[in-house]
Order: structure tokens, then C-alpha cells, then sequence
């Protein structure tokens, strides 16, 4: 299925023939095939031993206005090449020059499912007075593409109950009772991608719904396995023991390979204008 995609690039700014650090920012460009350039940043440049060291990190902001993003194949996202005008390929280089943490990183997904975050780490910098760098790569997304709700079930809010969403698990890590506010604050841990749960309605013994609040971004860690383990914190209006949920939720997901082709301007100049979007 082909869908639309949007994605916006920010990268690393190169004050060219120098070693500084700041946040200034260099222009913006419209969409152009999907694809919008944000800025360029630096992010940090040392010298060590007489030589200049230090990494480069290209964040991409990927947007879908299906709201259906639910995680990021970092394993899969690439860059393939990073070539400055002077034709040195900043990710050859990073293989004898590599300082720090290298490859891609999911920095978040929004709540909505709209947008995602994705981070590249090279080890690598350009050139001095480098006015020009030539992006290649691919980043692949996980995507939902078929949603289903689960029957409703009464859920203890003691730690270590369980429920299930498909095949998806959810835990209680926790609860919290505030009786002065007289809400109850739930943790749960989802034992996949937080993402892949679309929204949780509970209700009361009596079939009452209850207020909610969704308190912060879900996250998406690591477990001790290698799996992806998430957290998801709800804010429920009264004191409760256990409560009634249903859960909404993606039961099919694909992914959606996202490859770009950048030239990113590099100058001390504001008014130099922004990278071009090939």
C-alpha cells in the first residue's frame, strides 16, 4: 500500500573552517516529494591530540497524516553515504574515525501516531570550509494498517495483573492513589511497541466511564533480551481498586521503506538560504 509520507530533516550545523558550537539556524524549504528540510545544527566538535574530532547527528522529524505510525526499524535505517563537496564520504571516513555511539535511534513517537523522530549518529566530521554535504540513506517504518478492540475485561490495578490486547500483553507495573486530588495514576508496561495500543477506555463496576488522562509519551525501551518493552501512564478521575478496560489496538502492522537524497548547504551566512531537497 502506498502511502504518503512527509519528512523533515535535521541535521548537524557546520560553521565552516571553525570549532564552535551553537543553535543558529540557516533556513527552511517547503515540501518538496514528501520531503521538507528543517535546519542544521552542530552538535560537537572537539580537538584531541592536535586533531579535530567529533560527531555529526542527523535527526529526521517523519510525519504521516494517517496516524499510524507505531514504531521505527532502526536496524533498517541507513545512511549510505554522506559525501562533501570535496568528495570525502563522511561515513567511510567513520570507520577509522569513529567517536562515540554510531547508528540510528528512534527518539520518540507523538501520541497521535503522526509523527516519529529518528536519529543517525556518525562518528565522522566534514571537512573544513565544506559548503555543501549530499545526504543518502533509507528509513524504514512500522506502520498499523489493521485496528481491532479487545472484549472488555475487569482489570485489578494491583501490580502484576495482566491483561492482553491480541498478542500484545499489558501489565499493572503500579498504581498510585491520590486522595487529596482523588485520581488514581496506572502503569503499565506493555511488552511490545507502546504504539501498537491505539487507546484504553475504563469504566467502573457499574459501567460508568471514567475520566482519563494520557500523563506524558509512551517510551520504548529495551529489555534485557533485546525486545521492545513499552510504558504507558494513564491519570483516572476517582480512587479505584480495579476498573473495567477496553483496548484499542493495531492487529496488523507492515513496513514502509522511506529512502531520501538530500544536498544540505552548509554557511556561516543566515542568509545563504536553506539545504536543497533533491
Amino acid at each position: 500500500m502506498r502511502r504518503r509520507a512527509i519528512v523533515s530533516i535535521v541535521s548537524v550545523l557546520l560553521f565552516a573552517g571553525a570549532c564552535v558550537s551553537g543553535p543558529l539556524i540557516i533556513g527552511k524549504e517547503k515540501e518538496k516529494d514528501g520531503i521538507t528540510f528543517s535546519e542544521i545544527r552542530i552538535k560537537k566538535i572537539y580537538h584531541s591530540h592536535g586533531r579535530r574530532r567529533g560527531n555529526v547527528s542527523l535527526t529526521f522529524l517523519v510525519r504521516r497524516d494517517e496516524g499510524d505510525i507505531i514504531g521505527v526499524r532502526t536496524d533498517r535505517c541507513k545512511i549510505e553515504s554522506l559525501v562533501a563537496d570535496n568528495g570525502i564520504d563522511m561515513v567511510k571516513d567513520a570507520a577509522g574515525n569513529a567517536m562515540g555511539e554510531e547508528g540510528a535511534y528512534e527518539m520518540g513517537v507523538e501520541t497521535t501516531g503522526k509523527l516519529a523522530v529518528v536519529q543517525f549518529a556518525i562518528g565522522s566530521l566534514p571537512p573544513l570550509k565544506t559548503k555543501e554535504l549530499r545526504a543518502v540513506g533509507e528509513i524504514v517504518l512500522i506502520v498499523g494498517t489493521k485496528k481491532a478492540v479487545s472484549p472488555e475485561r475487569k482489570l485489578s490495578l494491583e501490580s502484576g495483573e495482566k491483561a492482553k490486547a491480541g498478542m500484545t500483553a499489558l501489565t499493572v507495573s503500579s498504581s498510585h492513589v491520590d486522595e487529596e486530588k482523588k485520581t488514581t495514576t496506572v502503569y503499565l508496561s506493555v511488552k511490545d511497541r507502546p504504539k501498537r495500543i491505539i487507546d484504553i477506555s475504563f469504566r467502573d463496576d457499574a459501567g460508568n466511564e471514567i475520566e482519563k488522562k494520557l500523563v506524558g509519551i509512551p517510551q520504548t525501551l529495551e529489555d534485557k533480551d533485546g525486545g521492545k518493552v513499552g510504558m504507558i501512564k494513564y491519570r483516572l478521575k476517582g480512587i479505584f481498586e480495579s476498573v473495567r478496560i477496553k483496548v484499542t489496538y493495531w492487529a496488523a502492522t507492515e513496513e514502509v521503506s522511506m529512502p531520501f537524497k538530500l544536498r544540505i548547504g552548509l554557511s556561516l551566512d543566515r542568509k545563504r538560504g536553506p539545504a536543497k531537497v533533491q
